[in-house]
């Protein structure tokens, strides 16, 4: 599965993918700007962070599977929280309350334990098209410059 920080490493070689390829698009540094601002505001919205994927409704609902966010997000919680068994006391509550496994907290949050390894796959999977669409993006800008495309 790797290692935690190479897991970071693909949101962060994603976004750095499309940063290059919306400022290859762009003619300004501005217009790059405020298209990836509000591309990483719809993503984070439809990360299941903030609602579940079962409270957004239908029509939104496919903007949750190509949100890279939201594959970081299920698999940092599924990282840190399915291994643990969380023990609750408080004055307000009972004494004796049975320990809560990590993986019934995940389903309470609507995240499949299970999809660790998938959310990496796809993570890669988009850095790849990210980067490839990184490169022709700047191959593409650079031909519009030379006008040609070889030599």
């Amino acid at each position: 599965m790797g290692r935690p920080e190479a897991r970071g490493g693909r949101l962060a070689g994603g976004s750095s993918a499309a940063c290059l390829a919306l400022s290859s698009l762009f003619s300004s540094p501005g217009k790059s700007v405020l298209v990836l601002n509000l591309l990483l505001l719809v993503c984070a919205l439809f990360s299941g962070f903030l609602a579940n994927k079962g409270a957004i409704v239908p029509w939104l609902r496919w903007i949750v599977y190509i949100s890279p966010i939201r594959f970081c997000w299920e698999a940092l919680v599924i990282n840190e929280l399915r291994p643990l068994v969380l023990n609750f006391s408080s004055p307000d509550l009972p004494a004796g309350l049975p320990a809560v496994r990590g993986s019934l907290f995940l389903g309470l949050l609507g995240v499949d334990s299970g999809m660790l390894v998938t959310d990496l796959v796809v993570l890669g999977c988009m850095y790849g098209i990210l980067a490839g669409a990184a490169c022709a993006a700047a191959a593409m800008r650079v031909a519009r410059m030379r006008g040609r495309w070889w030599g």
